[in-house]
């Protein structure tokens, strides 16, 4: 394989990958059928058959063509203007790629590509994205490297003369680069300094219109949800609660009206979070639960289109999430807006234990209009009968609601066709001619019969359960697993869930097989990716460089300890080893300041740098027989004495004569360089080592000088900016 093949191969996958990472990010099949195809023609016809170029004015047809293309996109589609411009871009790259190119129009290519890129990681947050990269950061990096050789050969004009390329010194180089790249490109995402904003979001919202989380909501608009299988949640326990069947709490609804659920007390407090991002919430129902325990859950909610936040039972505190939260008297929590593209929160909540002993329980006189009592007007009267009937004879308000509960379950079914008999109230419908429904219809026949039997009830919408990822420790919960239910007031204990609805037919065998194995694993890594890389804020970095500095002093304390066993260390250096430091903001700024020293030192010394690595790993027959060239001028420079880029080198040789600069080692080592450089002569080992020995000489030689007479005037102020190896 010849190097020009070679060169262009890998510039058109690059190329390729930056269309197609921005075309899958966007989800335009036009876009990405386009690119799939336009690539490798262009590759074909241009450089391989030569059959085909397109003449520049051709191209500028062309580009005006586009221009026109993606104004009609913008005007008649509504497409965002990000992504005109980045289709745009697309249509201009493929233009380029049917020209004729050199090595600026490469250039021109490949910044137009990074661009895609880029566009594609604002609009795309999918685990998908971070593949595109990886495979771009490496055929980037070995196709830049290829595009500096050929800059190299094209000087010497031996463009498709080359042969047998690759070897391993180059192979390596390669890996080199790679990984000091995205080991520096790790190191800087997470040290960084956040300011605290949120992550800026070009694509689409990431959830639709979803019925049944507002303040009103049709009988059957849980149904509607449930027929779509759409990722809406995942769930962490992070203290390992997991003997337990989740029912993630979101909105509650007091009033009904025969076909609709609405809330009726609307007089809602906000809280604003404290100083370290928390919010306490204190509610009735926690206060009169005896018996129960707390449980954290960590949310990661891709997006609802809803203000609603959901958590299991009723919460008490809500960490690291919004700035103020939203509390009504049906105990659902909100926020301002609707989180269209997501949130996270960390939440609290108390979940009670039913007692053993419930004698104590009693029913009770509520006052006149009690909400969770409110009945419609037109409820039917063969619903009142059933509901006396079921609870005949039992005198505890607790096990009146678990008969009803049980009595749904054992007497209905399941099904997701909830349809209406025409004229009939739709739960008289429900319990006395159709007798299945949808857990809509369980929820609301429950608090009904329980209202008619004297207990408070209310109907709860929100998902239950979902499908445990063993890998990741986390609850999927999809739009299927939406649920309601109902909770029961018992002044006694305080509020109490009840869940009427019997099992879906066929819900058990849903995780199984090979199929559902690897997506559990895909939604894990997704779910890493977008935990670790895409919400990585502020907080978690402070949370990082904390647990940080907590391992470095546990390291060192150990350390102390050792030292102190074995040699007899003083106690008082344990005791300083041990003592805490500052936190995360402070070993922020230090790695502020440190990135800052590493980065001019970078500055200064590239062209050393730049040099050893070219002599160290580059192929022989580019560089290897004019480097010492590149390193007397990297050492002349290092003194203050910069060739201008007019010079020739024998000019430069003048010019240091001018600066007061004489000896003789420039004179020889120049001559090399023209034998070398520009005649057929070849450097033999012995002459290598007469050049290493020249280079020294003149390096003792420019130290005595410097001392001497100093740095010139004009070296000064290039000292950093300029770069001198």
């Amino acid at each position: 394989m010849t190097f020009e093949t070679l060169f262009l191969g890998s510039t058109y996958l690059m190329v390729l990958i930056g269309i197609l990472s921005l075309a899958l990010a966007e989800g335009s099949l036009f876009y990405i059928t386009l690119a799939t195809f336009a690539s490798p023609a262009s590759l074909w016809f241009v450089h391989l058959r030569r059959s085909f170029v397109l003449p520049k004015g051709g191209a500028i047809a062309l580009s005006v063509g586009a221009l026109f293309f993606i104004l009609l996109d913008r005007i008649f589609l509504f497409s965002p203007l990000v992504n005109c411009l980045a289709h745009f871009l697309i249509l201009i790259q493929i233009v380029k790629l049917f020209q004729e190119k050199t090595q600026r129009d490469y250039l021109q290519i490949y910044l137009i590509s990074f661009v895609h890129l880029l566009v594609a990681s604002a609009l795309s947050f999918h685990i998908s994205f971070a593949f595109s990269f990886l495979l771009y950061l490496v055929v980037g990096m070995w196709t830049l490297m290829l595009f500096h050789f050929r800059g190299e050969l094209e000087a010497r004009g031996e463009i498709g003369r080359e042969r047998n390329f690759l070897d391993l010194r180059l192979f390596l180089t390669m890996l080199f680069l790679l990984f000091s790249v995205l080991g520096g490109t790790v190191f800087l995402f997470v040290s960084f300094p956040r300011f605290g904003l949120p992550t800026i979001r070009l694509g689409e919202p990431l959830g639709g219109s979803v019925s049944g989380f507002s303040e009103e909501v049709a009988l059957g608009d849980i149904g509607l949800i449930k027929e779509n299988s759409r990722r809406v949640m995942r769930v962490e326990l992070p203290d390992g609660e997991r003997d337990l069947h989740p029912l993630w709490r979101g909105i509650a609804f007091d009033h009904y009206d025969g076909l609709r659920w609405s809330v009726s007390r609307d007089r809602k407090r906000h809280y604003m979070v404290d100083l370290e991002g928390n919010v306490n919430l204190l509610h009735r129902g926690t206060e009169r639960a005896t018996q129960g325990r707390k449980v954290r859950q960590r949310f990661s909610i891709e997006g609802l289109n809803t203000r609603i936040l959901f958590a299991l039972y009723v919460p008490t505190a809500v960490t690291d999430g919004p700035d103020r939260i939203f509390w009504d008297d049906n105990d659902t929590i909100s926020v301002r807006s609707p989180y269209v593209h997501g949130i996270r929160y960390t939440v609290t909540s108390f979940v009670p234990r039913v007692p053993r002993d419930l004698s104590h329980l009693r029913f009770h006189d509520f006052p006149k209009g009690y909400p969770f009592l409110q009945l419609p007007e037109n409820l039917p009267d063969r619903v009142r009968r059933l509901a006396r009937n079921v609870v005949f004879g039992i005198e505890n308000p607790y096990e009146v609601a678990k008969e009803i509960e049980r009595f749904l379950q054992d007497n209905y079914g399941y099904t997701l066709d909830a349809g209406v008999t025409p004229g009939l109230d739709p739960i008289e419908d429900f319990l006395f001619v159709r007798k299945e429904g949808h857990c809509e219809y369980f929820a609301t026949a429950m608090v009904l019969l329980l209202r008619v039997a004297g207990i408070p009830a209310r109907l709860v919408n929100g998902f239950s359960g979902g499908e445990w990822n063993e890998g990741g420790g986390y609850f999927l919960v999809r739009q299927n697993d939406a649920h309601s239910w109902v909770e029961a007031e018992f002044p006694e204990i305080g509020w109490l869930s009840f869940d009427p609805t019997p099992a879906a037919p066929g819900s058990e065998g849903r995780s199984r097989g090979w199929w559902k194995r690897l997506s559990r694993y895909l939604d894990m890594l997704h779910f890493a990716w977008q935990s670790n890389v895409i919400d990585y804020d502020a907080k978690r970095q402070e949370k990082t460089w904390l647990a940080s500095s907590r391992f470095l002093r546990s390291f060192f304390a150990s350390l102390s300890e050792t030292s102190k066993r074995l040699y007899g260390s003083e106690e008082t250096q344990v005791q300083e080893a041990r003592r805490p430091r500052g936190g995360g903001r402070g070993m922020n700024a230090l790695l502020g300041f440190l990135l800052l020293g590493v980065s001019l030192l970078l500055l200064r010394y590239r062209h050393a740098l730049r040099l050893r690595l070219l002599r160290r790993f580059s192929p022989h027959r580019l560089y290897g027989r004019v480097a010492f060239y590149h390193e007397f001028l990297a050492l002349l420079a290092r003194h203050g004495l910069r060739r201008p880029p007019c010079a020739t080198p024998r000019e430069f040789v003048d010019l240091l004569g001018a600066w007061g600069f004489h000896a003789p080692e420039v004179e020889e080592i120049t001559d090399r360089y023209y034998a070398v450089r520009f005649g057929a002569s070849s450097l033999s080992p012995q002459e290598e080592a007469h050049l290493a020995e020249l280079l020294a000489a003149l390096r003792s030689r420019l130290q005595a000088w410097r001392k001497a007479h100093g740095r010139p005037w004009y070296a000064w102020g290039r000292r950093i900016v300029g770069g001198e190896g």
